[in-house]
């Protein structure tokens, strides 16, 4: 933005050159903090060298029942080793959904996983059995909300290698399913559902949180299916592109766009 500078005449008096002079700051600061504002990448000690985390996604869209624009926001957290604890979704600024995951201090291996929303709050515990299996049990952690009937507790069975998902075992649905992965690790296939990927760094490739988790939930975690490359076409048909800004950094996307419609804005931290 280019400025011009003006020279006042000495018959125009000082509270005029001072108000002015007031107005001009304040519009700078004004376009400096919009600006601001609307930065994907981390302010200090910027290196597009250092890994990034996902912090934020902002998803501007019309509400196909009134009508009015609304602002979805997703944030996440991380705890010192980069691996998720926290998912908190929001509607106008109004929370929707909280997802929240423990780990055991002595090993350090996934405890709990919480999960709140209008539906109830649920509660999912890990247990650790024989080497490669590992029992999910679930419940309601409170009352069923009004509309929603009481569960009764039951266990998911899962058989994972190292860090990935191999087989579900649900003993409710009376179902098997079955994992499948490409030659560099993505998941591209759980039961029927297929999944494609692009070549490039994952948007979630940093963080620590083991796959078999996110495998487990089925994407109800938010784009953790882009641990390793990214998704460009999953089982419902949905086409995901990613935009960047390889100027302030080559690998991480400033914006996903969803089947050439909807924005999805991304705001990083810097992984640990």
């Amino acid at each position: 933005m280019k400025y011009k500078y003006i020279i006042f005449e000495k018959k125009l008096c000082m509270k005029n050159t001072t108000l002015l002079f007031f107005s001009f700051f304040c519009f700078f600061i004004f376009f400096s903090c919009g600006d601001e504002n609307l930065k994907s990448y981390p302010d200090l000690e910027f290196d597009n060298h250092k890994g990034l985390l996902p912090s934020e996604y902002i998803q501007s869209k019309i509400d196909k029942n009134t009508g009015n624009k609304i602002i979805i926001t997703t944030s996440m957290q991380y705890d010192n080793l980069n691996r998720l604890i926290r998912v908190k979704s929001s509607i106008s600024d109004s929370i929707t959904d909280t997802q929240i995951i423990t780990y055991n201090e002595s090993n350090g291996k996934v405890y709990t996983v919480t999960t709140e929303s209008t539906n109830g709050t649920y509660l999912y515990t890990y247990e650790y059995t024989n080497p490669g299996i590992i029992l999910e049990h679930r419940s309601f952690k409170t009352n069923a909300p009004s509309g929603y009937n009481e569960i009764e507790p039951y266990t998911r069975t899962l058989t994972v290698s190292g860090n990935k998902l191999i087989k579900i075992d649900d003993p409710k649905e009376s179902k098997i399913s079955l994992c499948k992965y490409d030659q560099n690790g993505n998941l591209i296939q759980l039961d029927t559902n297929q999944y494609n990927y692009d070549i490039l760094k994952g948007i979630m490739s940093n963080v620590k949180t083991p796959n078999w988790l996110f495998a487990a939930f089925e994407g109800n975690f938010p784009f953790t299916y882009n641990l390793v490359n990214n998704i460009i076409v999953d089982y419902k048909g949905i086409t995901y592109k990613y935009e960047y800004d390889k100027k302030l950094h080559p690998e991480y996307p400033i914006k996903i766009i969803m089947n050439n419609r909807e924005e999805i804005f991304i705001k990083y931290t810097v992984a640990k």
